[in-house]
């Protein structure tokens, strides 16, 4: 590990390569700042599998307290019944979607849990499901009648989905996968996401029915694409990284990898892909060969990728920005300016041509939202 990560970071990474890849394990038995590596696996989202890798060691396990080994333990039972109860909803939602005319696609999340070796570990978020413009007002009738809670319909046009509720797990029902308020960047995304999302489709079982997801090539770029951007925007977790080795290792010799630079080349994130996959070989033990266009990068530049992930959290909620971002509307456009702006300034070096792609996208939202 490079100087610059802390013991407590680098036991937490060596645990979650543990967990990913099945690696023998060698942890100081000097070492018993436990609580620093719980709290940092809770905020990057891999407690899940932090937490189980120490439970299932003897030694690891007897060097909590045990106060913070029930806390690990409950965490991690917790998880593994919420991604049964995700996959319940799913099906439920799927199957009553189908019934109204509806095939939707599984983005994210949910979707790529099956991916890791033990699904039932990876933190659970929303469930995504993408159902296009045709069909989303007649999705937003067909949901009200399973949701608990539901966005009023006058709002739904507001953004890109639409949410809803089954209980206490949220739903995210999407008429575009993506949107950018830089037109020819939008439509250019657009193009790719109506091939990735309709055609050579993927699909898995969940309970007794068949759900479908991206194409695998479209899938590569649009988990990186999501990834990369909250990189950009707030800030981006362990989980979002894991999310895409364990899907790019699960189809490593299966995707197209002319379909997927002709995409990546379109879209101009071929640079930060490769930043991103050199990051994943270096510090997480991914085979370079699964990383579809491998190349060594710069030293300094993969671990000033890593510091900003470790110091961020997952979406950015250890930042000040988040932490404060509790005030009136107004306040809360200021902070929004201040942070965007001085974010600009420590990241500009790092990707400048997607990072001013990305600010110019955020001049273009906020002029659009002010002249409505």
């Amino acid at each position: 590990m490079h100087k610059t990560i802390q013991e407590q970071e680098e036991v937490c990474i060596r645990l979650l390569i543990s967990g990913l890849w099945g690696n023998p394990l060698t942890i100081s038995p000097e070492f018993d700042d436990w609580n620093s590596v719980a709290r940092l696996a809770k905020s990057q989202s891999v407690l899940g599998i932090v937490g189980n890798i120490i439970l299932s060691d003897p030694v690891l396990q007897l060097s909590l307290d045990s106060e913070l080994r029930v806390k690990v333990k409950r965490f991690v039972m917790s998880n593994m019944l919420m991604h049964n109860q995700l996959n319940t909803l799913i099906v439920k939602a799927v199957k009553h979607l189908n019934t109204a005319g509806i095939s939707p696609v599984l983005l994210k999340g949910q979707g790529l849990a099956r991916n890791y070796p033990y699904p039932e570990l990876r933190q659970c978020g929303d469930i995504d499901l993408f159902v296009g413009v045709e069909l989303y007002e007649k999705a937003y009738f067909a949901f009200k009648n399973i949701a608990t809670d539901i966005d009023d319909f006058s709002s739904i046009y507001s953004g890109k989905h639409f949410h809803a509720f089954c209980g206490k797990v949220e739903f995210d029902v999407h008429r575009f996968s993506a949107f950018y308020h830089l037109k020819k960047y939008n439509e250019k995304y657009q193009e790719e996401a109506k091939k990735g999302l309709t055609q050579s489709l993927m699909y898995y079982a969940v309970g007794d029915i068949d759900v479908s997801t991206p194409s695998l090539e479209f899938n590569a770029y649009y988990i990186f694409n999501h990834l990369f951007n909250h990189f950009l925007i707030s800030g981006v977790g362990l989980r979002h990284l894991c999310d895409w080795m364990m899907f790019l290792h699960a189809n490593a010799g299966k995707i197209d990898r002319a379909e997927l630079k002709r995409i990546l080349t379109k879209m101009r994130i071929m640079r930060p892909w490769k930043v991103f996959g050199a990051l994943c070989v270096k510090e997480f033990g991914m085979p370079s060969d699964e990383i579809p266009f491998y190349q060594e990068v710069n030293d300094g530049l993969i671990y000033r990728v890593l510091r900003r992930i470790l110091d961020e959290g997952n979406f950015g909620f250890e930042t000040d920005y988040y932490k404060r971002n509790k005030d009136g509307r107004l306040r809360t456009r200021l902070n929004g300016i201040i942070h965007h702006v001085k974010r600009f300034g420590q990241l500009v070096t790092l990707f400048p041509y997607q990072l001013s792609r990305q600010m110019l996208n955020l001049i273009a939202m906020w002029y659009q939202s002010t002249i409505k």
